[in-house]
């Protein structure tokens, strides 16, 4: 059968007993689960002595979690059975080890897929990878800061006004996206304000046309809202309009950084069939807040799904 390993590493300023009582403890998953950030409202039960959970929820699924495995403060094993939407069974694993005073979190997964559904096992190892990195963040958050940097507000459907954008398109490796599209950005502003400053209505905008993790490919439009003009534009920028439209929209707030978060949430609510995408428009983040001007964990980012 096609299998799934997943295994992925965040240095955390702990010690390894401290990183070890926290995640030997179900009580302390539902602080930093970069699954139930989704679904706040998913039904949770955990055993009093913190070693046995269940969930049931709409987005995130069902399923169980026992440790069948403890060498203390080293490491951990989980015996995950998922119940909904699909049955299957994995095991979980934290390997603890310090480094530099501090202490090195590994968290893997191990799992199989029926033969017939070889043809996803890359294309999962991406998505599981993704969500671990996630909530390797979010515990370090949580270990180190006691609160996360990343709060999210399901704002459903919702209607969008027509905006015209001045903006440029680009192509990235997943990897190097986060600094290209800082470098755009600036380039972007830069632009308008020789070019179009009177114009400018100050929000921001990234349409996705495809983000592939498999591919390791991101194409995608940076692009900040102005009023409608006809000047010609040069070095590759061009004046794009969206027309106003439904969309489904996740809002974010917190640091950029953090992000991923409310596209994996966004995703995981299509999957569940909250809502119906409309493929013909691109997805798009919308910066609502001036960085320079904003506390960067009060910063508002909106998540919006083109929707039928």
């Amino acid at each position: 059968m096609p299998s799934l390993s997943v295994s992925e590493s965040i240095q955390i300023k702990k010690t390894p007993k401290e990183v070890f009582e926290c995640l030997h403890d179900f009580h302390t998953w539902i602080k930093w689960s970069p699954w139930l950030i989704a679904e706040p409202q998913v039904k949770i039960s955990i055993s009093d002595d913190g070693q046995s959970y269940q969930w049931d929820g709409h987005v995130v699924g069902g399923g169980t979690m026992n440790f069948s495995k403890v060498i203390l403060h080293k490491k951990l094993e989980v015996d995950l059975i998922f119940l909904k939407p699909n049955k299957s069974k994995a095991l979980v694993i934290f390997e603890l080890q310090e480094v530099e005073k501090e202490t090195q979190v590994t968290w893997k997964m191990k799992s199989s897929l029926p033969w017939y559904l070889f043809w996803m096992s890359k294309q999962l190892n991406h998505f599981i990878a993704n969500d671990y990195k996630r909530g390797l963040k979010l515990l370090k958050d949580f270990l180190e800061l006691g609160k996360l940097h990343s709060q999210l507000d399901f704002i459903g459907i919702e209607e969008l006004d027509q905006v015209h954008l001045v903006g440029k398109r680009y192509q990235s490796s997943v990897s190097d996206f986060k600094a290209n599209i800082e470098k755009n950005f600036s380039s972007l502003f830069e632009y308008c304000n020789s070019n179009c400053k009177k114009n400018i209505q100050h929000t921001g905008y990234t349409l996705y046309h495809a983000f592939d993790l498999v591919k390791d490919r991101v194409d995608y439009t940076v692009g900040l809202s102005v009023s409608k003009f006809s000047k010609q534009l040069s070095e590759g920028y061009a004046l794009q309009t969206i027309p106003k439209l439904k969309v489904y929209s996740v809002m974010h707030i917190g640091l950029y950084d953090y992000l991923e978060n409310a596209w994996a949430s966004v995703m995981m609510h299509q999957n569940a069939k909250k809502f119906k995408p409309q493929k013909k428009i691109p997805r798009m983040e919308i910066y609502l807040d001036n960085p320079s001007k904003t506390n960067e964990q009060e910063i508002r980012t909106k998540i919006s799904i083109p929707a039928k």
